[in-house]
C-alpha cells in the first residue's frame, strides 16, 4: 500500500505529523481517529513536504469529475453570497482564528455553530461537518454551497489546501471579506441617497406643476380670484390622484426593477457579461483588474512557493481572481495536453499582465527567483487597487452629489415652466 504523509491533532491540540501506509486518504482519516487524533492535513504518498495533493475531493469539486459536488468552473467567480459579507467575513475570520491555533477544522466547525447568528450558514456547518467526518476536503464541503460561498472563496480555500497552508488562505480570505464588507457600506449609503430622492421626485412630479393653480386665477374675475383658496384644494386634489394613479404604480415599478435586478445579474450569463463591462469602465475598469490580478499573484506565489507544479499551480490560482473575465483569460492559457509549461509560457499566453511583468516573470522564473517576484508583483499590483480605489471613492461622491443637484434642477425646471408659460400666455407673449 502507498505511504501517506499526515498532520493531526491529538486531545490536547498539540500537532503531530508522521507518514502510515493505507489504501486511501479517508482510511489515514480512519486510522487517525481511532487512535485519538484528529486529521488536519493527508499528503499524497507520490511527493515530498511540498508536493501536491492526488485527485481528492477538492480536485474534484473544482474539475466538476465528482457526481455529489457542482463544478466549481460553470460558476462565474464573481457572483456573491447570499449571506451578508459582514456575516461571511466574521464567519471566514473566526475559522481562520481556530484553525491557526491549533483546533481541528470538525472541532472549529462546532465552536461557530454555537456563535454563528445566519440560520444559512448555520445549516451548512452541519453539512460539511459530515464532509468533514468522511475525511473529504474542506474545499468540497464549501464548493455544495455554492449560493453561500462564492466560487473565489473555495477557490482560495482550495489552493491553502494544496499548500499546505490552510490557515493562511483562510486568514486572507477573511480579510478579503472585511474590506469588501466596507466598501460595500460606502456603496450603500451612496445608493439608499440616491433611491431615496429619485424614488421622492418620481412622487412629487405633479406637486411641481403649478400650471393648473395659476391659469385659472389669471383668467378669473376679482371675485373669482376671492375663490383661490378653492382652488388651492383643488390642485392638490389633482396631485394626490396623480401621485396614487399615475406615479405611485410608476415609483413601485421602480422599485421592483431594482429588486429584479439584483437577482437577474446573478445569473451566469449575465455575470460574465457585467464583468467583461467593469473591465471596461473608466477607473472601475483598473480598479477591478489591478484587485483580481494582485489575489492571482498571491495565490499563485503560495503555490509555486509550496513545490506545486506550474501547470497545477496556475489551474488552482486561475479561479481566485473576482472577475470571471480574467479568470477565462488565465485558464485559456492552460494548454490541454502539455504538462512541462513554465510559468513564463503562461503568463505570456494569458495576456493579463503587461508585456514588460511577462518578461520580469520570466527572467525571474530562469534566475530561480520567481517566488519572490509574484509576491512584490500582487503587493505591487494591491497598492495600484487602493490608490485606484481612493480614486473611484472620490469620483463615486462627485457623481452622486451630482446626480441629487441633477435632480432638484429637474425639479425646479418643471416648476419655472409651469408658472411663467401661463404667464406669458396671459401677458400674450
Amino acid at each position: 500500500m502507498p505511504l501517506y504523509r499526515y498532520e493531526a491533532v491529538d486531545k490536547t491540540g498539540k500537532v503531530v505529523r508522521g507518514a502510515m501506509d493505507a489504501a486511501n486518504e479517508q482510511q489515514v482519516v480512519r486510522k487517525l481517529a481511532a487512535m485519538g487524533y484528529s486529521a488536519r492535513q493527508v499528503y499524497a504518498p507520490s511527493a515530498g513536504a511540498s508536493a501536491s495533493r492526488t485527485s481528492g475531493p477538492a480536485v474534484q469539486a473544482v474539475h466538476g469529475r465528482s457526481g455529489a459536488v457542482p463544478t466549481v468552473l460553470g460558476i462565474p467567480v464573481s457572483v456573491k453570497s447570499k449571506v451578508p459579507t459582514n456575516r461571511l467575513a466574521a464567519f471566514f475570520r473566526q475559522l481562520a482564528v481556530l484553525t491557526r491555533s491549533g483546533v481541528p477544522l470538525f472541532q472549529a466547525f462546532s465552536d461557530l455553530s454555537s456563535v454563528t447568528r445566519d440560520r444559512r450558514l448555520r445549516r451548512a456547518i452541519v453539512a460539511i461537518q459530515q464532509e468533514l467526518q468522511l475525511g473529504r476536503y474542506l474545499s468540497n464541503a464549501l464548493a455544495k454551497f455554492p449560493d453561500l460561498f462564492p466560487a473565489h472563496i473555495v477557490a482560495s480555500v482550495w489552493c491553502g489546501e494544496l499548500a499546505g497552508k490552510l490557515d493562511v488562505a483562510l486568514d486572507e480570505v477573511a480579510t478579503d471579506l472585511e474590506s469588501e464588507a466596507s466598501d460595500e457600506l460606502y456603496a450603500r449609503v451612496g445608493w439608499t441617497l440616491f433611491k431615496i430622492n429619485l424614488i421622492f421626485l418620481v412622487l412629487t412630479l405633479p406637486a411641481y406643476n403649478v400650471t393648473n393653480l395659476i391659469a385659472p386665477l389669471l383668467g378669473s374675475s376679482t371675485e373669482d380670484v376671492e375663490r383661490s383658496r378653492d382652488l388651492v384644494r383643488m390642485f392638490w386634489g389633482d396631485v394626490a390622484h396623480a401621485i396614487v394613479h399615475q406615479y405611485l404604480p410608476a415609483a413601485i415599478g421602480l422599485m421592483l426593477a431594482w429588486w429584479a435586478w439584483g437577482h437577474i445579474k446573478r445569473v451566469a450569463a449575465v455575470r460574465r457579461l457585467l464583468d467583461s463591462f467593469l473591465l471596461r469602465m473608466p477607473i472601475w475598469g483598473k480598479l477591478h483588474r489591478y484587485r483580481a490580478v494582485s489575489r492571482f499573484a498571491k495565490a499563485l506565489d503560495m503555490l509555486y512557493e509550496a513545490g506545486i507544479s506550474p501547470l497545477r499551480a496556475w489551474e488552482a490560482a486561475t479561479l481566485v481572481p473576482r472577475n470571471s473575465e480574467i479568470a477565462a483569460r488565465l485558464r485559456l492559457a492552460m494548454p490541454e495536453r502539455v504538462s512541462n509549461r513554465s510559468i513564463a509560457e503562461l503568463v505570456a499566453a494569458s495576456n493579463v499582465l503587461e508585456p514588460e511583468e511577462a518578461a520580469m516573470i520570466a527572467t525571474a522564473e530562469r534566475a530561480g527567483q520567481l517566488s519572490g517576484t509574484l509576491a512584490r508583483l500582487s503587493a505591487m499590483y494591491a497598492e495600484r487597487a487602493s490608490v485606484q480605489k481612493t480614486t473611484a471613492r472620490a469620483v463615486s461622491v462627485s457623481l452622486l452629489i451630482a446626480s441629487l443637484i441633477a435632480m432638484s434642477g429637474i425639479a425646479l425646471i418643471i416648476m419655472v415652466k409651469s408658472y411663467f408659460g401661463p404667464m406669458l400666455k396671459f401677458m400674450g407673449v
